[in-house]
């Protein structure tokens, strides 16, 4: 099959709900060429007794997960002649090309090489202009030279970087590299092995798309230094790195010793820096130190929150593979721009998670006090991910699966771990292998029965192609996809969900559970899931409020004190039975005035003590002191929502719609101005 046609395969396979117009889009074609394309591919699959590319009436396309086998994406050729390159990827090739110090760059050379009109070339190289504005950057040209880029040094380098990490992102990126970075492949593995060397020395493995990206980086920036684009050689205060063990080694491995200290430290941090999947990168006791403050953060994160995770040692392992490179990151400010900067993956991962930022600053204190150094935001934004894909859900089922799935993650743990927890929750029936790099899954004998890959295509027989950014629907159809590839059947879920949508506008309220659980047992006889996989798929975690009502609500102007404001808050709950007196007691005694512990954010606290103080039953109840009560000699509080809590997990959900009110000073503006219970609960249930 002609490389053109995989490319277009490979597209659809990553993306199985891309459309035409996206394709068209992506590529740089017309409709009549993909219609052209989709029927030239039908007719080698129809030839070959494999089932043809289909539409639907949505305008997706409809691919079998069998014609994964067809494809390999390492061995696409782009020097075929008919080989054709989108705006995207024309604008991408360019911007390499002017980072490639060896070549003379003109009109003509361009026009050749991404086989299109000079005219065309014009277009693209205004486009590219408009790009590099915005970092500073500008493109030159001379008779004599042709094209160059322009810049400060540093500014250029984090470019290039950002420009290679996005070549990788691409279905025929590989060959976009080998084609145009002007890299030799017995440098590119001579770079290859020495960072192998690296990983084998320092005890780390980098992720795929950081060992693939820093052959071309590092082979590129020689290049720049050989003709005298080097980095300022002033006395920088990042000098103390050069008597670092590690930076020693690296030096010889990388054979830096005929470059400058400036230069050295810059190539030093790059490889110390960079996203790793495992490490042991810092010597035994900075690891042993760092270990210990990690620990004391979530001891106090667990202690603020009532939060209490199932698996720490996970959660710390988490948190050690990615503070490890952050050490060097934040402490010596280099390679402060990663993955969350991805707008994809920011706009749809990242925010999702900005409710728990101002606890994690407020308990990621003492790691701000080892490094020395205020923590970025970015870096509070990642621990926030890490800490939020862990409270819901929580673990894995040990009870015995049907079917065993493991997660090629190119990024970081981060990913990787996030990824595992929604993948977790959508097929509650799989057992889930740890996420591994795609490197590690190869050199493996691992034998399982579905792959998830994460944005990248690999020829695995039932591999699936995920998003670290799905929508509801993404899911369910992913879940569907995997349903008929792997059982033969429907996923039975998902209809439920389907009949429930249409026949709930004729159902009684007071009902709907009935008749939603008869028809979970008729369609039961057709499912290959057990009654309590059942419960576990429909399960949905207690939102705070679910445990509110407007008998368990207070508002008042002032009260006496903070002892007071617990024993009024906490009355509802002694009312309805779900405390004793003594839990009351024990969460006054509990409290720190000096150094109160239930404080979130600036205006709202949650008091609370141990299920064995005297919890009779879960709950939450709510007081709002509009003038406020001191629960420090500092902190006024507002709200005061009182935990019972019953074990470590059935209350996480509503602590996590606290946090989120806790962070938005609106929604606490609101509800202190709300004029009674009801308008209360009507608010926390709009804006949570």
């Amino acid at each position: 099959m002609e490389e053109k046609y995989l490319v277009i395969i490979t597209e659809i396979l990553v993306n199985p709900s891309i459309t035409r117009k996206e394709l068209e889009k992506k590529l740089g074609l017309s409709k009549d060429q993909i219609k052209y394309a989709i029927n030239k591919i039908n007719d080698y699959l129809e030839e070959n007794k494999l089932p043809p590319i289909a539409r639907t009436k949505s305008g997706c396309f409809i691919i079998d997960g069998s014609l994964s086998m067809v494809v390999d994406e390492e061995n696409i050729n782009l020097d075929n002649a008919d080989m054709f390159f989108s705006e995207e990827e024309r604008i991408i090739i360019i911007l390499l090309l002017l980072f490639n110090e060896a070549l003379d760059l003109s009109l003509e050379y361009f026009s050749y090489e991404l086989k299109v009109s000079k005219n065309t070339v014009l277009r693209d190289i205004n486009k590219v202009k408009m790009r590099l504005v915005d970092h500073g950057l500008t493109i030159a040209y001379s008779r004599i030279a042709g094209y160059s880029i322009l810049g400060n040094e540093l500014v250029l380098r984090d470019f290039l970087k950002e420009i290679l990490f996005q070549i990788i992102k691409m279905s025929t990126g590989s060959q976009l590299l080998v084609t145009f970075s002007g890299i030799q492949l017995d440098e590119q593995r001579s770079l290859e092995n020495k960072l192998k060397l690296v990983e084998e020395t320092l005890e780390i493995r980098y992720t795929d798309e950081q060992y693939q990206v820093l052959p071309y980086f590092l082979s590129l920036i020689f290049q720049r230094i050989d003709v005298g684009k080097s980095l300022e050689n002033r006395r920088s205060d990042k000098e103390d790195v050069l008597n670092l063990a590690e930076v020693k080694i690296i030096e010889d491995i990388m054979a830096l010793g005929g470059l400058d200290n400036r230069e050295k430290i810059y190539i030093a941090l790059q490889l110390l820096t960079s996203t790793i999947f495992s490490a042991d990168t810092l010597n035994a006791r900075l690891m042993a130190q760092l270990k210990k403050v990690l620990v004391e953060c979530i001891r106090i994160f667990e202690t603020k929150t009532s939060i209490n995770f199932k698996e720490t040692t996970q959660l710390l392992n988490s948190l050690m593979y990615h503070l490890t490179p952050a050490y060097y990151r934040i402490k010596y400010r280099v390679n402060e721009k990663n993955e969350l900067y991805e707008k994809e993956f920011f706009d749809n991962i990242v925010t999702q998670y900005d409710y728990l930022n101002t606890i994690i600053k407020e308990c990621f204190k003492p790691l701000a006090e080892f490094l020395g150094v205020p923590l970025p935001e970015v870096e509070i934004m990642y621990i926030s991910l890490i800490f939020g894909s862990k409270i819901l859900p929580q673990g894995k089922s040990q009870r015995p699966k049907l079917k065993t799935a493991i997660i090629i993650c190119p990024k970081g743990i981060t990913y990787s771990q996030l990824m595992l927890s929604q993948l977790i929750a959508l097929f509650p029936e799989v057992y889930f292998y740890e996420p591994v790099s795609h490197r590690s899954f190869r050199e493996s004998n691992l034998k399982v029965d579905i792959v998830f890959s994460i944005g990248h295509f690999h020829a695995y027989e039932n591999c699936f192609v995920v998003k670290a950014t799905m929508t509801k629907s993404e899911k369910q159809q992913l879940r569907s996809n995997v349903f008929k590839r792997i059982f033969g059947v429907d996923d039975q879920y998902n209809l439920l969900e389907k009949i429930m949508v249409e026949i709930s506008p004729f159902v009684p309220g007071n009902q709907q559970s009935v008749v939603k659980n008869r028809i979970t047992e008729i369609l039961g006889q057709k499912q290959l899931t057990n009654q309590a996989q059942r419960e576990q798929l429909t399960h949905q975690p207690v939102r705070l409020w679910e445990f509110l009502s407007t008998a368990k609500i207070a508002q008042i102007d002032q009260i006496a004190d903070y002892r007071e404001a617990i024993r009024l808050a906490g009355k509802p709950l002694l009312e309805a039975g779900l405390v004793t007196k003594d839990y009351l007691d024990k969460v006054i005694e509990a409290h720190d005035f000096t150094d109160p512990y239930t404080i979130l954010g600036s205006r709202l606290a949650i008091p609370h003590a141990h299920p064995q103080d005297g919890v009779k039953g879960l709950g939450i109840s709510l007081l709002i002191v509009k003038e406020g009560v001191l629960f420090s000699e500092k902190q006024r509080i507002n709200l005061i929502f009182l935990l019972a809590p019953v074990d470590n997990k059935q209350h996480n959900q509503a602590i996590i719609d606290i946090l989120a009110i806790a962070e938005s000073s609106e929604i606490i503006t609101e509800l202190l101005a709300a004029v009674n219970t009801e308008q209360v609960l009507k608010i926390i249930k709009k804006t949570i």
